[in-house]
């Protein structure tokens, strides 16, 4: 008999997302789930208001229920049949939001193609679709002192959107480049009450722990195919629970992402598939 535990949020969410990424024995699982809850009177007749029903569930029975690699932040579009990604849709190609809405979206403004004369309306661009469904997460958006634009307008229009996300309670991806002081010192201050995510986080161990005490998640990428990289530090010593994998602007299937992590951390690929797929699941739980 296998040890049960809560998957409570894995099933939210493929309930709530309607996902297809499951296979029968994952559907046979979702609609079990979706009784219980209709038992308990939590749906109310609606699948987004099934919440936090006391569901247990046998871990052997739901890891089987997603076969596809999740790719947590990229702009290689679409996506090929092996893999869920949020794709990141740039500020500056807003205009192909209807081509790209049936896939899952981040949506924000990138420190690199922000305005500083008129961010608001680049802002208010975002806003109007930020509420839509499939758009899961704002950003990537953060601050970058490789770029002329200054650190304080960077910060302005950074925060600016990290308040937009408070109030759709949705995630934020963040590009944080040279900056990370600065970072803490805002989440400090700022105390946000949603999931922070650096994405693409090659930097040292020591960075990670700092970030990772202020409860920021991270997202590694195509570094952990170098073995001396920093991002290979810092997956040994990250909390599992912690991470994402992406591969971003890269052309490298995001399987092999994968595969250079599972190697890393000695573990199968599938248990890492379903760790990551668990902590999307507390991430981006309504």
């Amino acid at each position: 008999m296998c040890d049960k535990v809560f998957f409570v949020g894995v099933v939210e969410r493929a309930i709530l997302f309607n996902d297809k990424n499951v296979n029968s024995q994952g559907q046979h699982i979702v609609q079990l789930a979706e009784t219980e809850a209709v038992e308990r009177k939590a749906l109310k007749g609606n699948v987004a208001h099934v919440g936090r029903s006391l569901i247990i569930l046998c871990y052997s029975e739901i890891s089987a229920k997603l076969t596809q690699f999740l790719n947590f932040h990229t702009h290689n579009f679409p996506p090929p049949p092996d893999e869920k990604s949020i794709y990141n849709l740039l500020i500056q190609d807003i205009k192909r939001f209807g081509e790209v809405e049936n896939n899952w979206i981040s949506l924000g403004i990138h420190p690199w193609y922000a305005h500083p004369e008129d961010w608001q309306i680049q802002l208010a661009a975002v806003e109007q679709l930020a509420g839509h469904k499939n758009v899961l997460a704002i950003g990537e958006c953060g601050l970058d002192r490789g770029i002329l634009l200054p650190l304080a307008t960077q910060l302005t229009i950074f925060t600016a959107q990290v308040k937009l996300a408070e109030q759709l309670q949705k995630p934020v991806i963040i590009h944080c480049v040279r900056a990370f002081n600065e970072l803490v010192q805002w989440q400090k201050q700022a105390k946000p009450s949603v999931p922070l995510v650096v994405h693409g986080f090659n930097n040292k161990p020591e960075i990670m722990q700092q970030l990772l005490a202020h409860d920021f998640y991270f997202s590694l990428g195509a570094a952990l195919l170098q073995p001396e990289s920093n991002a290979v530090k810092v997956l040994k010593i990250i909390p599992l629970s912690r991470l994402f994998l992406e591969n971003d602007d890269r052309s490298i299937p995001i399987e092999k992402i994968f595969e250079a992590a599972a190697v890393q951390l000695e573990i199968p690929i599938s248990a890492l598939k379903n760790q990551i797929w668990t902590n999307f699941a507390t991430v981006f739980n309504p």
